[in-house]
């Protein structure tokens, strides 16, 4: 085992077949977003466009209670994953929280071409994808780490210092996620804003 394993995802093929097998969970995720907005009741299109409405006419205001809020749920996110790493389930969340990322992007990206149209596929590309590329990007890392983390203490064959450089690697990924959520709210929310 070498830190190759652990900073450099891509330069073994196991970490290669992790990301893929990540994304594809990922997209999972999406296509299932996606087709459950279009299979939504027209009972509730009324809720969710009013939600929708509400919530882009109150972002400009709040910025500090959204880099509080993001913060805490990026914190929640690393802590959840670092934990689970320790124990023999911690390959659910390596899966799960890809999956449930991928459903919130489909789903709203759905929601918001079907309700605004157009103008709703240019928030979906122009707001909503750079963001969800670059969480993904460290995210899809951090779990690959994960799972080789928790493949190695299942074969209990982890070497001194890796616990440590498994918990840097948290720290990183978690600083990465909310320098990516901060750029969102300033950056993609105003744009996002604007273009309601």
């Amino acid at each position: 085992m070498t830190k190759d394993m652990f900073f450099i995802p891509g330069r073994t093929p196991k970490n290669c077949i992790g990301f893929f097998a990540v994304l594809g969970i990922f997209l999972i995720g999406v296509v299932i977003g996606t087709v459950s907005c279009a299979m939504m009741p027209a009972s509730q299109d009324t809720t969710i466009s009013s939600y929708i409405s509400s919530a882009l006419s109150v972002a400009p205001a709040s910025k500090n209670a959204l880099i509080i809020r993001a913060f805490a749920e990026n914190a929640a996110l690393c802590t959840v994953i670092f934990l689970l790493s320790f124990t023999p389930i911690g390959f659910v969340s390596t899966g799960t929280i890809p999956a449930l990322k991928g459903f919130a992007y489909g789903y709203t990206c759905a929601a918001l071409i079907k309700y605004y149209h157009w103008k709703g596929f240019f928030m979906s590309t122009l707001c909503l994808m750079p963001k969800t590329i670059l969480q993904f990007a460290a995210l899809s890392v951090f779990c690959v780490m994960s799972f080789n983390f928790c493949s190695e203490g299942i074969k209990n064959t982890r070497i001194r210092g890796q616990t440590k450089r498994f918990f840097i690697s948290s720290v990183v990924a978690f600083l990465l996620l909310c320098f990516i959520s901060m750029c969102d709210i300033y950056i993609g929310g105003t744009l996002l804003t604007k273009l309601h």
